[in-house]
């Protein structure tokens, strides 16, 4: 049985065809490396920094994962804090080994809601692992001809198949399928296809319908068009945003919370807002359940459409 794949590359695509690693900035090897049985594709060392499985053919290397700004992702809990055991240094020539008394047992007092809050906050933070398809294993970096780059999961020949899909877009603004769109793609990728998001929801892409990365881009809106939900139901409008990054961080939360996440576009005094909204949710109690939550977690304003 072939071995899986999964490698973090940078995919440049040139006429086409072909792809080419690009290296982040920042640490490029763990702390520490894992245990041999350690099975997840991504890695947490002693740093708090993240790492991403890597390799073939039983060959296992660790690659940094970075945030949209190129910089590596730290600052998370470690895999393996809870479970590595602990090492006995090394004694002495001659020295005797005499064995310890046991530690009386330490009473705690129970949390407080405060600290609570603040432990389920950390467990927020830890990244989601990243899981592709093992039609599509490969995560790479996808340099678009619209501008910025595509973190997708492709085939081992970095195509993009029907299980392909986006983990997320740098410097780009994703534009999710929408009612009335008059879409605008480059010349030779005319094809707009609807690719699954890991954190909810779908974005258009235009493809040359082949599978080939060659002009990849996000479809742009005709000069004045704007676009609704295409789902039926209700929605809660949780907010607007002209900073990609800050809608990004929006809608993972609300994709961790366990709500169905959409977007959608509007243009205001000529400059262009990507629309977070919560939904869609066929039954009324649904919809009010999710705008109260929402509006307990401090967006006040958000309202259902």
């Amino acid at each position: 049985m072939q071995a899986r794949l999964i490698l973090a590359v940078a995919v440049w695509v040139l006429s086409g065809q072909g792809v080419m690693a690009q290296q982040s900035p920042g640490p490029q090897r763990p702390a520490e490396l894992p245990a041999e049985n350690f099975a997840d594709v991504q890695y947490v060392d002693s740093t708090g920094c993240v790492f991403l499985r890597a390799g073939v053919n039983g060959k296992v290397t660790w690659v940094p994962r970075v945030a949209q700004d190129g910089k590596p992702l730290c600052g998370y809990a470690p895999s393996l804090a809870a479970s590595a055991p602990a090492t006995d240094p090394p004694a002495d020539a001659g020295t005797a080994l005499t064995t310890p008394a046991p530690a009386a047992a330490e009473v705690r007092p129970a949390a407080t809601p405060s600290e609570d809050r603040q432990a389920k906050a950390a467990a927020a933070r830890r990244p989601a692992p990243v899981r592709c398809a093992p039609e599509a294993p490969l995560l790479a970096r996808v340099p678009l001809f619209s501008g910025g780059v595509a973190v997708m999961c492709l085939t081992d020949q970095a195509r993009m198949v029907p299980q392909t899909t986006v983990l997320r877009l740098e410097d780009a603004t994703p534009l999710a399928p929408g009612t009335g769109q008059v879409l605008v793609c480059p010349r030779g990728a005319g094809v707009v296809q609807r690719v699954p998001v890991m954190s909810g929801g779908e974005t258009l892409l235009c493809t040359a319908g082949t599978g080939s990365l060659a002009r990849l881009s996000v479809p742009k809106l005709r000069a004045g068009e704007k676009t609704e939900p295409e789902t039926q139901g209700r929605f809660v409008q949780v907010a607007s945003f002209a900073e990609p990054a800050n809608a990004e961080r929006t809608r993972a939360w609300l994709a961790g919370l366990g709500l169905p996440v959409a977007t959608a576009r509007l243009t205001r005094r000529g400059r262009e807002f990507e629309v977070i909204l919560a939904g869609p949710f066929s039954k009324a109690d649904e919809a009010d359940a999710a705008l109260a939550r929402i509006r307990d977690a401090g967006f006040e304003d958000a309202f259902l459409r």
